[in-house]
């Protein structure tokens, strides 16, 4: 006989291992209990306060939980498979992994939701607020996504085959259903959006660091005045015909995000000139040069040519006074140099697979720094290893954080 615990009090008890096959929980109180390792497999939580519960290795299969809170549920390891989680509230909630095959997430809060490699075969996420949750490598074949909201959501390597769908939305209020006045034909959907889709802007003038930092600046505005885009920068190539790659939500997006791209970068690019063109020079300059102190300030690099810089000296150059420069002359501030680079990559470069590689060039260039003579084509070498680095980590760092970074590499 199934047991009936409807609106019972249990809170806090411990229930591991319990066999509670079909039991009734409706509106019991569940909060803080442990039902690890339990069978509640056809069990209906509808209605139950499981705050802080416990339902760690639990089988749920078949389990009711519609409109039930499981925000702060412990479910590491729970069988989930043909569950009903109808409207329920997941937002935030690790499900990442889990098999939640047949189970039923209609309209279901699972915003910023873990959903990464699941799996999810003939799932019901009818109108279910996807909002921001990540679906790498998941596996929706054959899901019923009518309605559902994928705003924000990250998707690459999903699979959707088969997958049901008449329409679906793409902008965070859920005003605009895509498409708008029809349905997605048979596999339309699947042949949308396996794969997010893709343009390309071409560097006709050539490519350096300085376009890649101004490029992702101007993406990060058109992000945030269209979100609706979903515009990624993808990757800059340089070889070849320069050029960096995009992504779209939906590839009617593509044509307006690229002549936004273009117009923003290429104004930009114009005003950023001169800037560029220093940049260039300074480079020059600081293999050619036996003595030099920089100062950079508000965008603007000053050079100091022969000038010996002690401590509370401060050169004057075009009637400004130049606070800060370094004397590479005498090396005693090359230990704080160094220290205040490597903080920088540490803070800046925190996914770089080759940071490690990054930080002892620093040292290498700062050793050579050291020298009265330099080596030119170390330098050389070693300006050509930042400039790779720099185009890896444009993509999500500020035009100033990249700039200052150089600038600290290079002694400005």
């Amino acid at each position: 006989r199934k047991a009936n615990l409807n609106a019972a009090d249990m809170s806090g008890a411990n229930l591991a291992e319990a066999n509670l096959t079909g039991a009734r929980l409706s509106r019991a109180n569940l909060s803080g209990t442990n039902l690890s390792d339990a069978d509640l497999s056809s069990t209906d939580f509808r209605k139950t306060d499981l705050r802080a519960a416990d339902l760690s290795r639990a089988n749920l299969s078949g389990a009711n939980f519609s409109g039930v809170d499981l925000e702060d549920v412990f479910l590491d390891e729970a069988i989930l498979a043909g569950a009903n989680l109808s409207e329920a509230f997941l937002y935030g909630v690790d499900l990442s992994e889990k098999n939640l095959n047949d189970v039923n997430l209609s309209g279901a809060i699972l915003t910023n939701a873990a959903l990464r490699g699941t799996l999810l075969l003939n799932a019901n996420l009818s109108s279910a607020n996807l909002h921001g949750a990540t679906l790498i490598s998941a596996d929706l074949s054959g899901a019923d996504l009518t309605g559902a909201l994928l705003y924000g959501t990250a998707r690459d390597d999903w699979k959707i085959n088969g997958v049901k769908c008449d329409y679906i939305f793409w902008d965070s209020e859920m005003k605009n259903r895509t498409p708008q006045n029809r349905p997605f034909r048979l596999e339309e959907f699947e042949e949308l959006y396996t794969h997010s889709p893709t343009f390309e802007y071409y560097f006709e003038h050539g490519f350096t660091p300085f376009d890649a930092f101004v490029m992702a600046k101007e993406v990060q505005r058109i992000r945030a005045k269209h979100p609706e885009f979903e515009l990624n920068l993808d990757s800059f190539h340089s070889r070849g015909r320069p050029h960096a790659v995009f992504t779209v939500i939906d590839k009617e997006y593509a044509e307006q995000a690229l002549r936004q791209i273009t117009f923003a970068y290429e104004t930009k690019i114009k005003v950023l000139e001169g800037q560029k063109e220093e940049l260039d020079k300074f480079v020059d300059k600081l293999i050619s040069k036996e003595q030099m102190g920089f100062h950079y300030q508000g965008g603007n690099v000053n050079n100091i040519y022969n000038v010996e810089v002690g401590k509370g000296n401060v050169p004057i150059m075009n009637g400004q006074a130049q606070i800060g420069s370094v004397n590479y002359y005498d090396y005693s501030s090359n230990a704080e140099l160094i220290s205040e680079i490597t903080k920088l990559i540490e803070e800046v470069v925190t996914d770089l697979d080759n940071k490690q590689e990054a930080l002892d060039n620093l040292q290498i260039v700062v050793e050579e720094l050291k020298k009265e003579k330099r080596d030119k084509d170390k330098l050389l070498r070693f300006w050509e290893r930042v400039k790779g680095v720099s185009v890896e980590v444009a993509k999500s760092t500020a035009v100033q954080t990249m700039t200052k970074i150089i600038m600290k590499v290079l002694g400005l």
